[in-house]
């Protein structure tokens, strides 16, 4: 057990003086402070939910818990979750516990380990986890999608003392996943996955173990990292991994002690401010200010997290002692993060799941205010009082997990129910919000836009320690004139960064097959994490093809009925409308000669078309 220091000496007795520091660190609901609201998903099918990822469609991935099987959730036709649609997928090959994944850059999942023992595939008395990894491909079996291994050569990594158990990983700047697998040749040792060719490398071993670790991804693209107590460290010892040289340096030394009972470091964020938050398992807060170069950055003790009246609640089911490592004054206890998510919104606040020990359960949930340094009470799922209780479900916090959605809100999991966050009204980050400065069409349909901060701010969710949630990558709204939302399918972004601020970056995107078989105006947005831009006019366009013949003289300009020349096409686009040429039969080719007197724009989709020749 590990005993911490609060940094609060020399608590005061006295009830009113009790009273004052209760509501200076946030344990009693200030008053006017705007906080959520949850809903219950009423239309889940299934049981045991778990691990949970935004597809770059919108889609939601969604775990059974410690099992094989996946389902999907599509947004209804407003963009929401609550009423979303539900699906099958294909399961994956391996089952798995506390692991790595990421979703990577070609819209595709990585998935990696298990800390679990019943799933390790050496004796569960070694507890090296899991030892393979796979890859999801979600446009495959009609977008049920499919898996297959890409476990790392024995070269690198031997599967008789290696085990990627509750391990970290993250994406790189180039694409590439970087994991520490955490059992097996002390621990510390990193390996890249290349997701282009499905190749293995090593890579720069951390300075110390990263057991239990939460991971940063500061805005130079650099790794934060705090270690936790393990040989060779303390719960003090900072490090950072630079990708342009493969190599792990030293930080400054923490100021406070950062891991609980359970040597948990707990979820940590970007701030809009630029400064790198963590919650932490001792119940300490830190802000970490970067220096943008491999210069150690600056540390400064942020809040602690609200104490908690044990008269008041009910105790969890590790009743206290003297000798447990928990810190209680007066029957106060310092409640902490081990095991427990934090979702970022877009407001810029982060929502807490807070516990109050090593047995991780009840939990209660708070918003903390960045700007103001204080945690200010939120309702929980089952209670709409504002620093209620909640007892989770399935097990404790560590079965838990949370999600940021593309319409604002927070996908929250209890292993046997989902619910759904709705933030106050406070407005969205103008910092966070993407911006899109152009929108063109691909030779094969798709689309490129660039435009800046398409990545947002932060990482969007983190839980510290394994279950990487990650979704700091560019969503593509289409909303028609009656409100129906729909999304395409983003890929090969150029940023995998946060806070890229006035840098260009670029996504490609797919159009959904009913915009792209319309010729209306729909409102186009990039989202990141919960975040949207100003919305763009988009028309969907209107289609010629050269070698189309309707036998009935059905020439609509859609795609199943295009129009079969070029004239047509131009009489009937709007203003500012795109005109899509089909050469998918070649050659595509028109002897039309015209003048255009209204601004459009011609594309040739899927091959080179002639026109006036």
């Amino acid at each position: 057990m590990k005993t911490f220091k609060n940094n609060l000496p020399g608590r005061p007795q006295t009830g009113w003086l009790w009273l004052v520091l209760m509501i200076a660190v946030g344990l009693l609901p200030q008053t006017g402070a705007a906080v959520g609201t949850w809903a219950k998903i009423t239309n889940f099918p299934y049981s045991s939910p778990s691990h949970m990822l935004l597809l770059t469609d919108g889609t939601v991935m969604v775990q059974n818990y410690e099992g094989t099987a996946w389902y999907g959730l599509k947004p209804d036709g407003q963009g929401h979750y609550l009423n979303g649609q539900w699906s099958t997928l294909t399961s994956m090959e391996s089952p798995r516990l506390f692991y790595s994944s990421d979703v990577l850059q070609n819209g595709e999942v990585f998935v990696a380990g298990g800390e679990d023992p019943q799933f390790s595939t050496n004796s569960p008395a070694t507890n090296f986890g899991n030892t393979n990894a796979e890859v999801f491909n979600p446009l495959a079996n009609g977008g049920s999608g499919s898996w297959r291994y890409v476990n790392p050569p024995t070269s690198l990594f031997d599967p008789s003392s290696d085990g990627f158990s509750d391990s970290d990983s993250i994406l790189l700047a180039d694409g590439k996943v970087l994991i520490t697998p955490v059992s097996g040749d002390g621990g510390n040792e990193c390996l890249i996955f290349n997701p282009n060719n499905s190749t293995w490398e090593a890579t720069d071993p951390s300075l110390v173990w990263q057991d239990e670790a939460t991971w940063i991804k500061l805005p130079d693209d650099s790794i934060l990292t705090i270690d936790t107590r393990y040989p060779g460290a303390n719960s003090t010892t900072a490090e950072r991994y630079i990708p342009s040289l493969g190599k792990w340096v030293k930080e400054h030394d923490t100021p406070c002690s950062t891991d609980g009972l359970g040597d948990e470091t707990g979820a940590g964020f970007m701030l809009a401010d630029g400064r790198a938050f963590f919650l932490l398992g001792s119940g300490h807060t830190l802000f970490y200010k970067p220096t943008g170069n491999t210069n150690a950055g600056a540390w400064e003790q942020g809040p602690d997290m609200p104490l908690l009246n044990t008269s008041q609640y009910p105790a969890s089911p590790v009743a206290l002692s003297t000798n447990n490592g928990v810190v209680t004054y007066n029957n106060y206890l310092q409640l902490t993060t081990e095991d427990a998510p934090a979702a970022m919104l877009p407001s810029g606040k982060v929502l807490c799941e807070i516990s109050r020990d090593a047995a991780h359960m009840p939990v209660w949930f708070y918003e903390f205010d960045p700007s103001a340094k204080e945690f200010i009470p939120a309702p929980s799922p089952n209670n709409v009082t504002a620093g209620s209780y909640y007892n989770v479900k399935g097990d404790n916090s560590d079965s838990t997990s949370m999600l940021d959605l593309p319409d604002g809100t927070v996908l929250y999991n209890d292993s046997e129910t989902l619910y759904i966050y709705t933030p106050d009204s406070t407005p969205a980050l103008a910092g966070g919000q993407p911006v899109i400065n152009s929108v063109n069409f691909n030779a094969d349909g798709s689309l490129h836009l660039s435009g800046t901060v398409f990545n947002g701010i932060s990482q969007g969710v983190s839980y510290g320690d394994d279950c990487q949630m990650d979704s700091n990558y560019p969503l593509v709204r289409f909303t028609d004139s009656s409100g129906n939302v729909t999304y395409g399918r983003t890929y090969n972004w150029s940023s995998t960064g946060v806070q890229t601020g006035g840098k260009i970056v670029t996504t490609e995107c797919t159009v959904p097959a009913g915009v792209l078989d319309s010729q209306a105006a729909y409102s186009l947005q990039v989202v990141a994490n919960g975040n949207a831009s100003a919305p763009v006019t988009f028309y969907g366009p209107v289609w010629v093809n050269f070698n189309y013949y309707s036998f009935f003289g059905f020439y609509f300009g859609t795609f199943p009925n295009p129009y079969d020349t070029l004239a047509l096409g131009v009489g009937d686009v709007d203003a500012g409308g795109t005109i899509a040429i089909d050469a998918s039969t070649q050659p595509s080719a028109s002897h039309e000669t015209m003048t255009i007197s209204k601004p459009m724009t011609i594309v040739s989709i899927n091959g080179p078309s002639t026109i006036g020749h």
